[in-house]
């Protein structure tokens, strides 16, 4: 069976200017080493072939200016297989020793497909829930890093994010 290719690429993205950075607006605040780092929800269908993060860390940017690929033994990927796609590329890039990568992942990976299903509960719910969040948030050291899923607005060039 051919081994099938994904792309993986990152774009630089700074919303508009925030009044103040609390609340759902904590994530976009940029001062003591915040950043984040998110994967777009279109890139999780299974015949999609590119991984599309978004953030405003323009050192992973540089680091991956040009898209790079990786394979799998599979003919459709699945979701679990993205995601940790998008935590092993997102762990390279970012100040975080070896050691510590390896004890995270698993936990940080099952926490992204909870709040994945998180959004989709929510998004078949017509009545508002203002208590749910869509992105976690990891502290190593001295830095923070904002992990979740990119949901382009319909009416707006913004991030959404619940």
């Amino acid at each position: 069976m051919p081994n099938k290719e994904i792309f993986v690429g990152y774009t630089f993205f700074h919303p508009e200017k925030v009044k103040r950075y609390t609340g759902a607006d904590t994530i976009y605040s940029t001062r003591k080493g915040k950043s984040y780092i998110l994967l777009h929800v279109d890139s999780l269908q299974k015949e999609k072939d590119t991984l599309m993060i978004i953030t405003n860390n323009r050192h992973i940017v540089k680091k991956y200016d040009k898209p790079f690929k990786t394979s799998s033994d599979r003919a459709i990927m699945n979701t679990k297989y993205r995601i940790s796609k998008y935590l092993t590329s997102v762990f390279c890039g970012l100040p975080i020793d070896l050691n510590a990568r390896n004890k995270y992942f698993c936990r940080i990976r099952q926490l992204l497909l909870d709040k994945l299903i998180a959004i989709e509960n929510r998004l078949k719910k017509q009545e508002k829930n203002r208590q749910t969040t869509t992105y976690i948030k990891f502290s190593y050291g001295k830095r923070t890093w904002y992990l979740g899923f990119y949901i382009p607005c319909s009416f707006c060039s913004n991030v959404v994010l619940m």
